[in-house]
């Protein structure tokens, strides 16, 4: 199996990418600096990403901010191909101040996600986000278009 990441981002609400401009989708791919995030006290946050293909396993790494109380959740809905099917995953960041990764498998194969953070007084972020494809080897665009290497 192989592992891809995010192709496109859309339906942003109050998510911004770091550094400034780098491109949401972008920012989660492997890397040190990059990241997106969500600030604290900020309800009426979403970020919507698909994936080139379907993929089981998920791995994400995320962090909470600093805030008076640390309290922060990351609410990780998954959907089907068709947003025929979802489900919800929530990671309690709570307890974890630096980047730490995550990982869990749908029920089902998923194409698209969503994150929201649910957060009072610290922001939340995520610098990787990927998934483990499923239903054999990714064949890369180029070589179904006859471009070739």
């Amino acid at each position: 199996m192989a592992w891809i990441y995010p192709i496109s981002a859309s339906n942003i609400q109050e998510w911004y990418d770091e550094p400034p401009g780098f491109g949401h989708a972008a920012a989660l791919a492997p890397g040190d600096t990059e990241f997106i995030y969500t600030p604290a006290g900020i309800y009426e946050n979403n970020i919507l990403l698909e994936m080139e293909q379907n993929c089981g396993l998920c791995e994400i790494r995320a962090r909470r901010g600093t805030g008076r109380f640390n309290i922060a959740q990351l609410k990780v809905v998954f959907y089907d191909s068709t947003f025929t099917q979802s489900e919800q995953w929530i990671i309690n960041l709570a307890f974890y101040p630096n980047w730490t990764d995550f990982s869990y498998t749908p029920a089902f194969p998923w194409r698209y996600v969503s994150l929201e953070g649910q957060t009072t007084d610290a922001p939340v972020a995520a610098s990787t986000l990927r998934g483990e494809t499923v239903g054999g080897i990714l064949i890369p665009r180029r070589l179904l278009t006859g471009v070739g290497l």
